[in-house]
């Protein structure tokens, strides 16, 4: 099998042993990284040792009459157990609660805001604009757009949603309203001209 440099970063991201140590390691296991793992600890060359587990990779912990499968269970069972650890130690993973947490955050940090010639009309947090939207849906959706119809802006502030990506939607969106709302009220005009003629 073929042993990649991304196979050898992995191992040594994982385990903290030193490059050559990984590749070494996984040309023993033929490119297996759990068993690269396994052999790294072994050799006491992996920052995970010791740090809890169900095996040990101590020589001769084993008796002579333990099962093969049952030490071969212990053995994937720990490099798992390796694996999972090194993974939330090298914080390429998030967990749920992490993820729930920023979001949380989020909702609660920024701010949705109503601007109506140039002038701030009102600001909420974005927890309050989903609650409405979600729970009273067919009142909160009407009322955003009455206030697009009669010129009001929605921005959103704070550090998630304030870019400026995300307003530029939102002032497209006043603009687009705008625009239509000219264009009735145009046509409306010419309408009751074209009636009194």
């Amino acid at each position: 099998m073929e042993i990649t440099f991304e196979t050898v970063e992995k191992l040594h991201e994982i385990t903290g042993a030193s490059f050559a140590d990984a590749r070494a390691a996984l040309e023993h296991s033929e490119g297996n990284l759990l068993d690269a793992v396994v052999n790294l600890e072994r050799q006491g060359k992996s920052s995970t040792a010791g740090q809890g587990g169900f095996y040990t990779t101590q020589p001769g912990s084993h008796t002579e009459h333990d099962e093969p499968e049952q030490a071969e269970k212990n053995k994937q069972k720990g490099s798992n157990q390796a694996l999972c650890q090194a993974g939330r130690l090298g914080g390429d993973r998030r967990t749920v609660h992490q993820v729930l947490s920023g979001l949380w955050h989020g909702v609660l940090n920024n701010q949705f805001e109503v601007w109506r010639r140039g002038e701030q009309v009102t600001s909420m947090p974005v927890l309050v604009l989903i609650l409405l939207v979600v729970f009273f849906f067919w009142i909160a959706a009407p009322l955003l757009l009455i206030g697009l119809l009669f010129g009001c802006r929605y921005r959103f502030s704070g550090p998630e949603l304030g870019r400026e990506e995300v307003n530029r939607v939102m002032d497209r969106v006043s603009e687009t309203v705008n625009d239509v709302r000219e264009n009735v009220r145009r046509d409306l005009k010419h309408g009751f001209r074209g009636n009194r003629k």
